[in-house]
């Protein structure tokens, strides 16, 4: 697998979208580097030049200082719950509870938002956020 650094460089970002070797940039590091950041802002460089983009990234959810969850956000800007902390989440229903450590996903949100953007699959370029 070949490495690109964008360095959140518009160039760079075309490059790699029009490099039809290139289809998958994994981003990895520890919470609040700029990997969200980075995505948007690579997202916005692409849009401007005319590339066609689709996906989404997760973001952070604070309130009072304190992490409560993550939201799936397109990169159209739709936003949906992708978990909160168990003392947060609306009740389940009765259905099947999903969790990873202290959150609790909701899937159902998460599928109605992201689910139908895997449709498209004439992407060049696909970006993979991961926290460490």
């Amino acid at each position: 697998m070949r490495q690109l650094d964008v360095s959140g460089s518009a160039a760079a970002a075309r490059r790699a979208a029009s490099d039809e070797m290139f289809k998958h940039v994994f981003l990895t590091g520890p919470p609040g580097v700029g990997k969200t950041t980075l995505v948007q802002k690579a997202c916005e460089a692409l849009v401007s030049s005319g590339t066609a983009v689709g996906g989404f990234y997760t973001e952070e959810v604070r309130e009072g200082g304190r992490r409560v969850g993550f939201d799936v956000v397109t990169v159209t800007g739709e936003r949906a719950h992708l978990s909160r902390v168990r003392d947060l989440a609306a009740p389940s229903g009765g259905g099947r509870e999903y969790a990873v450590g202290q959150y609790v996903v909701d899937l159902a949100s998460f599928e109605k938002v992201a689910l139908p953007l895997f449709r498209n699959v004439s992407l060049k370029l696909a970006l993979i956020k991961r926290s460490q």
